[in-house]
């Protein structure tokens, strides 16, 4: 698929196609679902041998924390793929949007493709991530769309740092 397809199927259904490097991130279920068998056998364990109270409990505990981690997760390795769209109050043209993207965000690196109208920016190392890859892809109008994700494919979840980029995005741009 060439790049003017994947823009233009970006467009049309505001998400980027899933590459085999996503679907190897899915790997990281092994933790939740190994909590979710880890607490299920737990619970045999109580029903089949009446083993405790504690042993309910724990199992309990674990099955909750698996579920919840796996819904963590799985939000998280869809929203890498998910563009957000912002319909701007004003004209904004590329040059403006990449010029306050270096001003508000630590830039690395920060690519236009006039032929598309997108802007690519890698972002700084920081705590929580090993940078991050914001797009911002310009629709016809005064709409854009926006995406910000992890820059290694090995880093398959951040600590909401890809949600924070959006939130301050959008506070720039609107």
């Amino acid at each position: 698929m060439t790049q003017k397809e994947q823009i233009d199927y970006i467009k049309i259904n505001h998400k980027s196609q899933r590459t085999f490097d996503d679907y190897t991130n899915y790997f990281i279920f092994i933790f939740p679902l190994a909590f979710i068998g880890i607490g299920l056998s737990m619970l045999f364990n109580f029903l089949k041998f009446h083993t405790g109270l504690p042993i309910l409990l724990v199992g309990l505990c674990f099955v909750g924390l698996g579920t919840v981690f796996g819904f963590f997760t799985a939000k998280r390795l869809t929203e890498k793929l998910t563009f957000e769209q912002i319909n701007l109050h004003q004209h904004t043209d590329l040059d403006e949007i990449a010029n306050k993207l270096k001003t508000f965000f630590k830039v690395n690196d920060i690519h236009i493709d006039r032929t598309n109208n997108i802007i690519t920016a890698t972002t700084k190392w920081s705590a929580f991530s090993w940078g991050e890859v914001i797009t911002v892809i310009k629709l016809d109008g005064e709409a854009i769309l926006i995406n910000s994700r992890p820059n290694s494919n090995r880093q398959p979840v951040t600590i909401l740092k890809d949600r924070q980029n959006i939130k301050k995005l959008k506070q720039i741009l609107t």
